[in-house]
């Protein structure tokens, strides 16, 4: 993934509240486990893709599906600074 299109998942789950900076030390982004935050994001990254945004530039739409998924999988739950 180049990281325009890192940038871009990433800038797309915060916007949508689907991840958030950990409230104590402010250095990870975890997951808000919220569904309809994370409906908006597939929907958001898929508008963005279909407007050629520069992340997603020649890929497939199922691979920008994918980059969500796979993003709000690997969001942890829990700070692992924190705990």
């Amino acid at each position: 993934m180049s990281s325009d299109t890192e940038i871009l998942v990433s800038e797309i789950l915060a916007q949508c509240g689907a991840v958030t900076k950990c409230g104590i030390c402010c250095s990870y982004m975890v997951s808000t486990d919220d569904n309809d935050a994370e409906k908006m994001a597939y929907g958001m990254a898929t508008n963005a893709w279909k407007h050629g945004e520069r992340g997603f530039r020649g890929m497939e739409r199922e691979e920008v599906v994918g980059l969500i998924k796979r993003a709000l999988i690997q969001a942890p739950f829990r700070c692992p600074s924190c705990g």
